[in-house]
């Protein structure tokens, strides 16, 4: 997030970027309470990891289950050639639910007295989280740690390229624009490395919580 304004400063001719100690410690605060920010408008917009809703979808056939963002997705997927689908679902037989003798969304009915009409994904999962909030082991709190670390750093890039555009917009076609457009190539290219490293985290995530309710349930 702070890439572009440290770049158009250090190119800026009436700014000089200093490596000073209170400059530097004031880049990290910025940094850091950014980053904060970033958290909670990921906490609110993608509230739901995308492969626990999926599960309602699969487990209701109800298409709304799923957020509308991703409904958006599906109707494009649905237009376009084999060849170029954005997404697959995962092979019969291998979901969580077809693995275990053990019915996740009617026990989670009878235990959260959710109107399974009404209640959203959301709902379940708040009250998952809220269940195990005591017993949650430390590798599902990672992978739930490197799950929202994905989320933010996607939002975070899409902040920063609004505002490499800005920057580019002013400074063209001057040569700084030039620096600014290789610097956000360079931001996207680290960015699509760590998503792709990271890609799974969502769905460990997903499948570590149901795993726990399993035996957290199996205990009683």
């Amino acid at each position: 997030m702070v890439l572009p304004f440290l770049i158009n400063l250090h190119l800026d001719s009436y700014f000089a970027i200093s490596s000073g100690t209170t400059f530097l410690l004031g880049v990290a605060l910025t940094t850091l309470v950014i980053g904060e920010v970033i958290n909670h408008l990921r906490s609110g917009l993608f509230r739901v990891p995308l492969p626990f809703s999926y599960f309602f979808y699969n487990a209701t056939g109800e298409i709304s289950k799923l957020p509308k963002w991703f409904r958006i997705i599906i109707k494009i997927d649905e237009r376009l050639p084999d060849k170029f689908s954005i997404f697959n679902d995962a092979p019969e037989g291998t979901t969580l639910e077809t693995r275990f003798q053990f019915d996740f969304l009617d026990s989670m009915n009878n235990n959260f007295q959710l109107d399974p009409e009404r209640a959203l994904p959301r709902d379940y999962y708040d009250c998952l989280l809220l269940t195990l909030a005591e017993s949650k082991s430390p590798r599902t709190e990672k992978f739930r740690e490197l799950w929202a670390f994905r989320q933010n750093i996607r939002i975070a890039l899409m902040i920063s390229l609004f505002f490499y555009i800005w920057y580019i917009g002013m400074e063209f076609p001057d040569a700084t624009a030039v620096i600014l457009l290789l610097a956000a190539g360079l931001t996207i290219l680290l960015v699509v490395v760590i998503d792709q490293m990271l890609s799974g985290t969502p769905h460990l995530f997903v499948e570590m919580i149901f795993k726990e309710y399993y035996m957290d349930q199996r205990s009683e």
